[in-house]
């Protein structure tokens, strides 16, 4: 099952991450986010640039980070639900350029079909917080 609010949850470096989905599966719970930047052509030219410039400079150092990357830096998210069951973030994949910045995070444990509602929290390492209460009752 998923679930799809499509909701603000965190506001961070003057970008919105909206809750995308919670899919609800046997054996996991996914959280899907998406970065809502105003100019993401913008962020994709100072990528390519960049990335050009790593080419060009015989490809030492680092890979130029995809702007995606930066939208996520320290952004964690976490689980509750009505029951206390106990979500632990195992891995998460975020990224992006042009106009598609996503964060996905794997909890390796299903949402009990008993559970009323679920809470995913964004928060970041600046104290920034934000939360999304999500209805289940009837949902599973």
């Amino acid at each position: 099952m998923v679930i799809s609010p499509i909701a603000p949850i965190l506001r961070r470096d003057g970008v919105d991450l909206a809750l995308v989905s919670v899919e609800l599966w046997p054996q996991e719970t996914i959280v899907r986010l998406a970065a809502l930047v105003e100019d993401p052509v913008a962020k994709q030219d100072a990528f390519s640039a960049a990335l050009d410039a790593w080419a060009a400079g015989g490809r030492e150092g680092p890979l130029p980070s995809e702007p995606g990357e930066s939208v996520y830096k320290d952004v964690s998210i976490s689980l509750t639900d009505d029951l206390g069951t106990e979500y632990r973030w195992k891995t998460s994949s975020v990224g992006g350029t042009g106009r598609l910045f996503r964060g996905d995070w794997h909890f390796p444990v299903a949402v009990p079909t008993t559970a009323n509602r679920l809470i995913v929290e964004a928060s970041d390492a600046h104290g920034q917080r934000g939360s999304c209460e999500l209805p289940l009752k009837n949902s599973t």
